[in-house]
């Protein structure tokens, strides 16, 4: 028996492995993204938004442009049933990004990958006002409390669970793919802030002029500065 039709969406060191394998674990849900064509509307980490000079890789390269929510459902050839948006707070996504970058050897840009935050998650914030069946999430609430975020967004989405004892079952994965193992101190870490003492002062207020205060403020995350 299929599940709920879905979709999942975040930038790249958003934790949507991390998603996924909640999901999976946990709900009746056929994920619709695919992995091979990283330009495609099904791909989580699509750029969805029209600045396609702000995109640091060319493999994600593509011609979609949603300009209101009618657009984006006609980009689907079957329509998913849910959204789910998830994004990590811009200052420790920023050093992982970074890292990410070097790692796979991405090309030079000429532009500051906060940029690519405040594109991405913008659309996404509006697009979310116009329909019930997107939400967007916050990786540090799916790691300190991953049943208390995702079994209220299973009810409103009608996503059934596949346990019977659901939250004290929740099953969360200790490992996900191209990320360390999870731990305490890894948890502490995002849940504290301990991020930002990798950050120089300058480096922060680059990150908050680029975002901005109305997508930090939708998203549900405090200007360091």
């Amino acid at each position: 028996m299929f599940g709920t039709r879905g979709v999942h969406y975040g930038l790249q060191r958003s934790g949507t492995n991390y998603l996924e394998s909640l999901l999976k674990n946990n709900f009746r849900v056929r994920l619709m993204n695919q992995k091979k064509d990283r330009g495609s509307i099904l791909h989580k980490h699509v750029r969805i938004y029209a600045e396609k000079k702000v995109i640091p890789e060319p493999k994600y390269n593509n011609q979609i442009n949603v300009e209101c929510i009618d657009s984006l459902w006609s980009c689907y050839k079957e329509k998913p049933e849910f959204i789910i948006v998830i994004s990590k707070d811009p200052y420790s996504w920023y050093i992982s990004y970074k890292r990410w970058a070097k790692k796979c050897s991405w090309p030079e840009v000429n532009h500051h990958y906060a940029e690519e935050y405040k594109l991405f998650y913008e659309k996404w914030v509006s697009l979310s006002k116009s329909s019930n069946n997107i939400e967007l999430i916050r990786y540090v609430d799916l790691l300190q409390d991953p049943a208390g975020v995702l079994m209220p967004l299973a009810r409103k989405l009608n996503i059934k669970e596949k346990k019977a004892s659901r939250l004290l079952s929740f099953t969360s994965p200790r490992k996900v793919p191209e990320s360390e193992e999870f731990s305490s101190a890894k948890a502490e870490y995002y849940m504290n802030k301990r991020y930002l003492s990798e950050l120089t002062d300058i480096e922060v207020a680059e990150i908050s002029n680029k975002v901005g205060s109305a997508v930090m403020k939708n998203l549900g995350y405090v200007m360091e500065c």
